[in-house]
């Protein structure tokens, strides 16, 4: 078996290789594992406690072509009395996308018919991870961790003055001021202990995230010099965005080859958003005192809880040369989303109640995925690994109302629609493959995507080589790069 192996990893070496853009753990990912059933370095987030375990340690994920798609890290423990220091920089944003969550309900036009808010709604933008400051010591109780977390993202100020041609400076003028940004910050703790009752390690942490969003402009238009023709201020604004997250991970070793994990984490985040417009027509600065003007107000609350739960057993063969790893996992996840509103247009005297498709909508899921993954040391300086995952049961309930007639009606909830749609499915299997490159100080992941592999076999395509043509046989879709020192 060990020649097989062997064979097969002078091929790979034979062969070219292209690198697609990703952004993940290359070992994680060629296992089709999570990291909390089987250890691996990435734990220092949430767990920021084992930058002890970790500690001097340069960390590059080389995953795309800008600066943005790469992130990268230094974990210093060389000065005990301090501790180990981490800074880590554009690491990937793990909260999700604002802009689909506010958009949830009522389709990309998070305002009302005929305005013209709905563009700004669709540009709202999610933060980029900047900035991840970590730090952890080994106290004689344990370890202890804290973890400091800054993304924002806030593109070049457009503001415009535009002129026309017809001689007067002032005649067509517009000016507009855009304000467009995103912002979080975060803090977490982290602590860990050796030998707790059964557990030969147990870990705890606690996080929490803040973060804001606000894309608005203001805009006058003139006709000419002083005369106003048309206004327009928007805003579509965050309301209160926060994340707060638990968790704890234990690990059992039955003996020097074998190990169980258990974890659980939880997770409770929000976002609310509030979206305001204001259209003068006519230039006059008074809202719907003519029928050009128009006013629109919005308002949505979106609130997710998951709940994840683990178990994980792994097996070390031939004192630690590989690794053969099993686990089962429960996923639950319910979501809220509710969207209200009310305009007032054509110099309506009184504001109209809003009716949408779907007013709020109501999720709960529950995923069970299975783990199976084998990791191999084939030499000194060339490891092997291989793993995959499939959900043995997926089940999706969702709830959603609409109130059709507010709109006619002028009144609040007093025409309500329940829709309520379940699937229960089992998840496709997802396969992948690895391979680790060790020199000295140095250690190279890669992942090599298993169908593309499977594909080019099946169609007898030998691949490309330095005394032949043809296309690349292995696609490695991530790279990390770590050294030691």
């Amino acid at each position: 078996m060990k020649k097989l192996l062997l064979l097969l990893m002078v091929g790979f070496m034979a062969m070219a290789a292209t690198v697609a853009m990703a952004q993940s753990s290359a070992r994680l990912d060629g296992m089709s594992q999570d990291a909390r059933l089987v250890e691996d370095y990435s734990l220092i987030f949430p767990y920021a406690n084992k930058v002890v375990q970790y500690k001097n340690t340069v960390d590059s994920r080389l995953a795309g072509a800008t600066a943005v798609d790469n992130w990268f890290g230094v974990l210093d423990g060389k000065h005990e009395a301090i501790g180990v220091l981490g800074v880590y920089v554009y690491r990937p944003w793990d909260m999700g996308t604002w802009l689909t969550t506010v958009t949830s309900l009522g389709g990309a036009n998070l305002g009302y018919a005929g305005g013209t808010s709905s563009g700004m709604v669709a540009n709202i933008l999610t933060p980029e991870n900047k900035l991840d400051l970590l730090w952890g010591k080994d106290l004689s109780a344990g370890t202890l961790g804290i973890w400091i977390n800054y993304g924002n993202n806030k593109p070049a100020v457009n503001n415009t003055e535009s002129t026309t041609t017809d001689g007067d400076a002032d005649t067509g003028r517009t000016n507009a001021t855009n304000v467009n940004t995103a912002s979080v910050i975060g803090v977490g703790l982290a602590f860990g202990k050796a030998d707790l009752g059964p557990f030969s390690e147990a870990n705890f942490h606690a996080s929490y995230q803040t973060g804001s969003f606000e894309r608005s402009i203001d805009s006058v238009t003139y006709s000419a010099a002083g005369v106003k023709t048309a206004g327009d201020t928007s805003s579509v604004k965050s309301d209160g965005i926060s994340r707060i997250m638990v968790g704890v991970l234990l690990q059992h070793d039955m003996d020097a080859d074998n190990s169980l994990r258990v974890f659980a984490d939880a997770s409770l985040g929000s976002l609310d958003a509030v979206l305001a417009e204001q259209f003068d027509g006519n230039g006059s600065g008074s809202i719907v005192d003519n029928a050009a003007d128009r006013k629109g107000d919005v308002s949505t609350k979106n609130s997710s809880t998951d709940i994840s739960l683990g178990l994980g057993c792994n097996h070390k063969v031939n004192e630690g040369a590989a690794l053969v790893s099993a686990g089962l996992m429960v996923l639950l996840n319910s979501t809220s989303a509710e969207i209200t509103g009310t305009s007032q247009n054509a110099g309506v005297a009184t504001a109209t109640i809003l009716g949408y498709a779907t007013d709020k909508s109501e999720s709960s899921n529950m995923t069970v995925p299975v783990y199976l993954s084998v990791e191999s040391k084939l030499l000194k300086w060339l490891s092997l690994r291989t793993g995959v995952n499939k959900a043995l049961y997926s089940a999706n309930k969702t709830t959603t109302t609409n109130n059709t007639d507010n709109n006619a009606t002028n009144t609040a909830t007093t025409d309500v629609t329940e829709v309520v749609t379940t699937s229960t499915v089992m998840g496709a299997l997802t396969y992948n493959a690895g391979l680790s490159f060790n020199f000295k100080n140095w250690t190279l992941d890669g992942v090599i995507t298993a169908g593309a592999l499977e594909q080019k076999l099946r169609s007898g395509d030998a691949g490309a080589g330095l005394l032949y043509a043809g296309t690349p046989l292995v696609t490695l879709t991530t790279l990390d790069l770590r050294y030691k020192f």
